[in-house]
């Protein structure tokens, strides 16, 4: 289960990529952190200063960071403006001095009773904290509702609605434009996706990121299956239009690593040195849990998304290989 504080630096992808009803932990206790001090006299240690800080915990921190900035502003797609621009969230709440220092209380704690009672002090001090920043934040239905915009001229606007529990939980329910919408990955990818195996790809890749994103991971993993194995069949297509007498039922026969195998020169070498990555996605399907196959979906699409990438590179190598070789040819048909 993912924390809070991991979306510090990377704030948008909570706030615009995270799925849907995927809950996400806020720490809802204090950190202790000793800090000792050596302490010397006549060139001799002669003791050792320890001083005891009583801090917020980082998804604390986090919560305030992310959703009381003054401003967070990074580029990310836009699916109005159809590209990357920057994307701008300004909290409008007024941050209270008291709860801005992350320290709770530092002492040099000498006995157990002084501890106890420091604990005891630091405790009640991170609770009203937490029930202040809490009510801040969240209605008394414990949503929060945030927006955000694009820096063009229009300020596209994308609403996104959290809910907090009582356990400390915090949950997207809604986003708007879904999140589906703000991933663009398919669309770089048509001009290399051609064939009959190969056009089903990007309607499957949008259905399996808009699976995940309402928390569904065995039916994403399915999707992403099919687009491994299209990759694969799609690629074959090719070597049959350049060998037509190739076998294509003694292919199919053949296992999926040793179909890759096989068509070692017609795939990205990532593919080919990865060949593992269709046990992950089978396993997927048969033996993980809707929370396990979620937990591994990010690196699996990644993996695949490398794939096209590798793929892409290859077909804009051969176009530009193709207009040197036509650029070529013209100059010495002029001569």
């Amino acid at each position: 289960m993912k924390r809070l504080h991991e979306f510090i630096g990377d704030e948008y992808s909570l706030l615009l990529d995270f799925p849907l009803y995927n809950k996400i932990l806020i720490n809802t206790e204090f950190e202790i952190e000793d800090e000792n001090e050596a302490i010397y006299g006549d060139g001799e240690l002669i003791g050792v200063f320890t001083l005891t800080h009583f801090l917020e915990n980082r998804d604390f921190q986090a919560m305030k960071s992310i959703f009381l900035n003054e401003e967070i502003n990074n580029f990310h797609y836009c699916p109005f403006c159809d590209k990357s621009v920057p994307i701008v969230y300004k909290s409008s709440i007024e941050i209270p001095e008291a709860i801005r220092n992350p320290i709770l209380s530092s002492d040099n704690i000498n006995s157990s009773e002084l501890h106890e009672a420091n604990v005891n002090h630091a405790e009640t001090v991170f609770d009203e904290r937490y029930k202040a920043v809490r009510d801040l934040l969240f209605d008394r239905n414990g949503i929060l509702n945030i927006e955000l915009n694009c820096t063009a001229k229009e300020q596209h606007k994308f609403n996104i609605i959290f809910a907090l529990d009582k356990k400390g939980y915090l949950t997207k329910i809604g986003q708007s434009p879904s999140i589906r919408e703000f991933d663009n990955s398919s669309k770089r990818y048509k001009s290399i996706l051609k064939g009959k195996q190969n056009k089903q790809i990007i309607r499957e890749l949008n259905t399996s990121t808009g699976l995940k994103s309402h928390g569904i991971g065995i039916g994403s993993f399915v999707y992403l299956r099919r687009i491994f194995e299209r990759l694969i069949y799609g690629q074959y297509d090719i070597l049959l239009t350049e060998n037509p007498t190739d076998n294509s039922e003694d292919f199919k026969n053949l296992r999926m690593a040793e179909k890759i195998e096989y068509l070692k020169d017609y795939l990205p070498k990532f593919l080919v040195s990865n060949k593992s990555l269709y046990s992950i996605l089978s396993k997927g399907i048969h033996e993980l849990s809707e929370q396990e196959c979620l937990e591994n979906y990010d690196t699996v699409y990644a993996a695949i998304i490398y794939i096209l990438e590798q793929k892409l590179e290859i077909d804009e190598k051969n176009k530009r290989e193709q207009e040197i070789q036509k650029n070529i040819q013209s100059i010495l048909n002029k001569s």
